[in-house]
């Protein structure tokens, strides 16, 4: 009764062992190919998906990149330091480092809308930058948020090959034609980054001589060794000279500016002490001087 309720029992009943042991076989086999195709899938997708997500553009902006051209010079050489990747429209100052601070900042200028910069400095000429070569050039921007550096190395006159004289062969002279007079060479000038003080001489405790205020240019005249300070045309009351800090300055065509001699730095002579000067007795005359 039962076999007839249940058609799939009695067809494994009237099969043999051996047709049932093929029939176990078949099913394993075709399990183990879906698992194995199962496997080969996932591997092929997944390394497919990993290829396409490398691929894949970035949108991590680029670092911000210093260099010198070139980076090697004597004493008193320009060299000229530009920028990449720096953000738009920042102002960017440019320091020597040495082995021990402070360091010196000698140059800024202001960041194009492409994220470049391309500013001169001059190499200083105190002996100690020498002995610190290979010197950090530091571009920073004045919040001191971005930075980057390119190292200078600062070589002696006698390191940089000269030109032999050739001794000039017998040649006729060209015939004369009309000529025009040259433009005269391009003046060192600076501009200011913010309202500046003008001073006697290089450095904060020298007297102020006056004020140049925001976006005004004056000529550059000459410069202290290091070329932290300008010294520019400025008609005072004191001089016709004046000095300003490189750091709050552009400056432009500075490749033969010289070392000028800075003014003697002020002496502070002390104050005398004040002296007791006594006090004419004083008559209280109502009960309240008394009690205050």
């Amino acid at each position: 009764m039962s076999n007839r309720n249940n058609p799939f029992q009695s067809l494994l009943e009237n099969w043999s062992k051996f047709e049932l042991t093929l029939l176990g076989v078949f099913v394993a086999l075709l399990l183990g190919a879906i698992i194995l195709f199962a496997i080969l899938g996932t591997i092929f997708l997944g390394g497919r998906s990993s290829s396409e997500i490398s691929d894949l553009p970035t949108d991590e902006a680029g670092q911000p990149v210093v260099t010198l051209s070139p980076n090697v010079g004597s004493a008193g050489s320009t060299v000229t330091v530009q920028g990449d990747d720096w953000p738009v429209g920042s102002r960017i100052v440019i320091y020597f480092v040495p082995l021990s601070p402070p360091r010196y900042a000698v140059n800024s200028t202001i960041v194009d809308s492409d994220g470049r910069f391309r500013v001169d400095i001059i190499v200083p000429s105190d002996p100690r930058w020498l002995s610190e070569s290979p010197v950090p050039v530091l571009a920073q921007t004045d919040d001191e948020r971005v930075s980057a550096q390119a190292l200078l190395t600062i070589s002696s006159p006698a390191d940089i090959p000269s030109l032999t004289p050739v001794a000039p062969e017998d040649i006729a002279p060209p015939e004369p034609e009309p000529t025009s007079t040259p433009p005269p060479p391009d003046i060192a000038r600076l501009t200011v980054n913010t309202d500046l003080n003008v001073r006697e001489g290089p450095g904060v405790e020298y007297d102020i001589l006056g004020v140049l205020l925001y976006g005004q240019t004056a000529e550059i005249s000459g410069r202290n060794a290091d070329g932290t300070w300008w010294q520019i045309r400025y008609e005072s009351a004191a001089s016709d000279f004046g000095w300003v800090a490189a750091q709050f300055s552009t400056a432009e065509n500075i490749e033969n500016v010289p070392i000028v001699t800075s003014p003697a730095r002020p002496t502070v002579t002390p104050a005398p002490s004040p002296t007791a000067t006594p006090v004419p007795g004083i008559v209280i005359t109502d009960w309240r001087g008394e009690y205050y």
